[in-house]
């Protein structure tokens, strides 16, 4: 079967048989294609925590950059394709979609789609977030940061803004005093944990926000940052962040254990 053309959305094929004289015929025939196919290597930002639509069904985004610019959204449907693009996301290896579909500027994938590593030789860009276009000063609430569950830290992505609700216990050591990446001097107290009903995570407070927090109070806080340190993920304040102490109850707190191992092991 050879295949002619491809014009819209049908292929058109020449399907060759016998007559009765043993002469090949040709016969045209259409098949209607469902697209899919694989996406240009790139790089993984802003993958979203598995979130529920209305309907039911679960569902994750990300960022896929094919070039220095250009960024595309991609929706996902499967869970295990979203674990597979966590870890590449978080090496900052370049990957290709196997088996995508794509439709209005969107790539979508699913069970029968496969997310691999691509070879870094037909990568030409350096891999970078993409732009906002978010004002500083910009009406929406908390700019791009999301609210989420403590429970969710560890899948999302580094430099992430966050929203959290949760109850903070602060260790006893001093904070310290560190030299930031503008060469200004300033104050880091890394002995702290969050929690709320569902997890925990351990939180770094930086310059005002230290005297802001007290301990075993409840707060809700905005603009924090996904933040990774020799393969622990912890939550820093930024320039951004807010915070406003709350009414929380949790059944069973564990900071003041949780402080005192600050990787977050506890026996129960």
């Amino acid at each position: 079967m050879n295949i002619l053309e491809t014009p819209g959305k049908y292929m058109i094929f020449h399907s060759p048989f016998l007559s009765s004289s043993c002469n090949p015929i040709y016969d045209t025939v259409l098949i209607n294609i469902i697209y899919s196919s694989d996406t240009d290597p790139g790089y993984i930002h802003k993958l979203s925590p598995i979130k529920k639509a209305k309907s039911g069904n679960e569902y994750s985004t990300f960022d896929l950059q094919t070039s220095s610019s250009k960024f595309t959204k991609v929706v996902g449907f499967d869970r295990k394709n979203h674990q597979q693009a966590l870890l590449f996301q978080n090496a900052g290896t370049p990957i290709r979609v196997i088996n995508a579909n794509e439709k209005d500027n969107n790539i979508f994938v699913n069970n029968h789609s496969t997310i691999v590593k691509a070879n870094s030789g037909d990568i030409h860009f350096e891999s970078t977030q993409p732009s906002t276009n978010v004002p500083r000063n910009s009406s929406l609430p908390h700019g791009n940061a999301i609210q989420i569950s403590l429970s969710q830290v560890n899948s999302l992505t580094r430099n992430q803004r966050v929203n959290v609700r949760g109850t903070i216990t602060m260790g006893d050591a001093k904070p310290k005093e560190v030299t930031k990446r503008n060469g200004n001097p300033g104050l880091v107290k890394e002995d702290c944990v969050i929690e709320d009903q569902t997890g925990h995570t351990t939180i770094h407070l930086w310059d005002d926000m230290i005297e802001k927090c007290k301990n075993s109070n409840s707060y809700e806080i905005t603009d924090l940052s996904i933040k990774n340190y020799n393969g622990h993920t912890h939550l820093g304040s930024t320039r951004d962040t807010t915070i406003k102490e709350i009414s929380m109850h949790l059944d069973n707190p564990k900071g003041p254990q949780l402080v005192t191992n600050i990787q977050k092991t506890v026996t129960i």
